[in-house]
């Protein structure tokens, strides 16, 4: 963390959910959204490009997804910990993101607290 600012990537194909994402996020003093990315392969660059503290990953995108993208990441040892925002609750998801290394999972229609008090804790 840089002081005491949570620096954030937020990784979703819908520019729809980026912008909300934004919206909740912006009204954490501690939180600040440093950049975004469309899809795994972007997200990859920008980890490294950026090193941001966490990467709020959607699971299902094009090209690279979140699970493939959280292994590269986990791969090249950057300081970036990956929290999943899916809509995604089977365990046939969620079994491969833990074992790729994410470091959280939440699905998509949890509380805009809960999300919050994850990047927190991370």
């Amino acid at each position: 963390m840089s002081g005491d600012t949570i620096r954030v990537i937020l990784v979703d194909d819908h520019s729809v959910v980026r912008a909300g994402l934004k919206a909740v996020l912006g009204g954490a003093r501690d939180i600040e959204v440093v950049g975004e990315a469309s899809n795994g392969r972007e997200a990859v660059a920008l980890a490294e490009r950026l090193k941001p503290d966490i990467a709020i990953m959607d699971l299902s995108m094009p090209e690279m997804d979140g699970r493939e993208a959280t292994q590269e990441i986990v791969r090249k040892e950057l300081p970036t910990r990956v929290l999943v925002l899916t809509m995604h609750t089977e365990e046939e998801y969620l079994t491969p993101a833990l074992q790729a290394g994410v470091a959280g999972y939440l699905v998509k229609s949890a509380a805009e607290t809960e999300l919050v008090n994850a990047l927190r804790a991370l």
